[in-house]
């Protein structure tokens, strides 16, 4: 009874062929038809139409085999109702035994001047001949190989090679992110497709804005997070996709954008800051031999990465820089090590207790002396690096733990370092004495400042120099210090020790910050000594202990 009726139907959908004429258009509404690979169906959407309640008739049929007709039938027809509201959104789901390759699409109704068209290149991901492609492309051992299948399969593998811009270019870049992936899946065929044709685009001339419009999927984003880039990155980014080397394979918008920020650094420290936040993306080990560096040696990995960073493409590039600078400072700390351990030797005497030229043997009676008493050398134990249980991933874990080492600053009694706690004025005036060195000893005082308290003489010591003021006599020491007052204290104290830094920097929210502040934040910024967001520097926010940390830090990096 099924087949009597689908019978019948197709019957009054081929009489429709014949009645509808092939002029005109549809004057009111919107009709479009669009192919779903991800589901293998063809989709029909028409909306504000003025028949509500029509019906629409789809064809679908081979488009070498030209308009439909009764002696050319449709392999698929099927009819559609417009709802009352004049939209509609209907499917026509594929079944598993349609053939790929290409087809047109016809939509038709009384009232439609014409049909509406649509061409596509149909291939069923599921299909028996699309898996059997594909095998044959994994099987494929040269690119000659390769490409003999891309031709004579190519419908069944989604690839439209009539209609490609660069056909040979497309096939060439997909056989090298094909060969260098091994064996991929129809989805990875498809996205290496893609990426190919991006590579096209960008042959040509295309900007990489335009090829990420159409293309950004295939690198596992979207358009809009591209465009969220900030500027210089965004500029790395489109100078790595220039040059993309596809024989690597696939590389991720995450991996780009992570290279292109380690390119695009203003200084070996927030380089390094950045790396070592994003161990995970580049593969880098932190432990081992890199954690038992000398801190200085660890900075000098990457002080020496940073003179390089312009060669770095891919994620392997940075990891491959790291592991050779870590095993060269490794090498080099050994090596120091050996000398100061080695022995004296035997002072080169033959012990024969003679000479042989002829003659007798002369003899000389020994002189004795006492034997001097060895002195064990004393053995100074190394400071353990801390090991606190709240820093392991924040950007300013190596900071932190050299100023814990030289004893600056110190954790809390639970094992914790609470990186993102705000500090106070005495804090930061205590921390920035104690990391640079200057005395801690004075008399002056403020109104707030108990002599009892325990930062009253350090307080006093940097007032005495001019490195902190109060307002009048009130200095505020419980307060938090804001990001910008921080840099102030710094600034002088710099200044104070002979240290002279200029420079200028302008943050977006460069107008947010106070005058008297301006020219410190300006010249630390633009030495690498301090940050913001990568666009803002919010000075009016509290400074938290590992802000603080990592700016001191990388303050003592640069005078080493």
């Amino acid at each position: 009874m099924g087949k009597l009726f689908k019978m019948f139907l197709l019957s009054i959908l081929c009489i429709s062929i014949a009645a509808i004429p092939l002029v005109g258009n549809a004057a009111e509404g919107n009709v479009t038809i669009s192919y779903d690979a991800g589901v293998g169906a063809v989709k029909l959407s028409v909306s504000n139409y003025t028949n509500p309640g029509e019906g629409v008739i789809v064809h679908i049929v081979p488009t070498a085999q030209g308009v439909p007709s009764s002696s050319a039938l449709p392999v698929i027809s099927d009819m559609l109702l417009i709802g009352e509201d004049g939209n509609l959104e209907g499917t026509i789901k594929l079944p598993k035994d349609f053939q790929n390759g290409k087809y047109t699409v016809y939509a038709m109704a009384s009232s439609f001047d014409k049909p509406i068209t649509q061409t596509f290149l149909i291939c069923l991901e599921n299909s028996e001949a699309t898996k059997s492609a594909l095998s044959a492309v994994n099987n494929a051992k040269t690119k000659s190989e390769f490409k003999n299948v891309l031709n004579t399969r190519c419908y069944d593998l989604g690839i439209d090679k009539e209609n490609e811009i660069d056909y040979d270019k497309i096939s060439d870049v997909m056989f090298a992110i094909i060969d260098a992936e091994g064996e991929v899946t129809f989805e990875e065929f498809s996205k290496a497709a893609n990426i190919a044709r991006a590579s096209v685009m960008i042959s040509a001339g295309e900007s990489i804005d335009e090829v990420m419009k159409k293309y950004a999927q295939a690198f596992g984003t979207t358009y809009a997070q591209y465009l969220d880039l900030e500027e210089l990155v965004k500029d790395e980014f489109d100078a790595l996709m220039s040059g993309l080397d596809y024989s690597d394979g696939f590389v991720a918008f995450d991996e780009l954008v992570a290279v292109a920020t380690v390119v695009g650094s203003d200084g070996y420290g927030s380089m390094r800051d950045y790396i070592l936040y994003n161990a995970d993306i580049f593969e880098i080990d932190t432990d081992g031999d890199y954690d038992d560096l000398t801190v200085n040696n660890k900075s000098k990995v990457f002080k020496n990465m940073y003179e390089d960073r312009k060669d770095f493409k891919v994620p392997e590039d940075v990891k491959k820089a790291f592991d050779q600078e870590v095993k060269v400072m490794k090498k080099a700390e050994n090596s120091e090590s050996s000398k100061g351990n080695g022995g004296s030797g035997s002072g080169g005497g033959s012990g024969s207790g003679g000479s042989s030229f002829g003659g007798k043997t002369s003899y000389t009676e020994p002189v004795v002396t006492a034997p001097t008493p060895e002195v064990p050398p004393v053995e100074i134990a190394p400071v353990p690096t801390p090991v606190y249980s709240d820093i392991s991933n924040h950007f300013a874990k190596s900071y932190i733990e050299e100023l814990s080492i030289k004893g600056v600053i110190n954790g809390f009694e639970d094992g914790s370092f609470r990186p993102d706690d705000n500090v106070t004025r005495a804090q930061a005036a205590k921390i920035i004495a104690l990391a640079l060195g200057i005395d801690t000893n004075g008399d002056e005082t403020f109104e707030d400042v108990s002599k009892d308290a325990w930062y009253a003489s350090v307080v006093a010591s940097l007032a005495s120099k001019g490195i902190v003021k109060g307002n009048g006599n009130i200095f505020n020491p419980d307060s938090m210090i804001t990001r910008e007052d921080a840099s102030v204290i710094i600034m002088r104290a710099l200044q104070y020790l002979g240290k002279v830094y200029e420079g200028e920097y302008e943050f977006a929210d460069a107008s947010d910050i106070s005058d008297y502040a301006a020219t410190s934040v300006g010249a630390l910024a633009s030495n690498g000594f301090l940050k913001g967001d990568g666009i803002n520097f919010m000075p009016k926010n509290s400074i938290t202990r590992g802000e603080l940390a990592a700016i001191i830090g990388r303050i003592i990096e640069g005078e080493v």
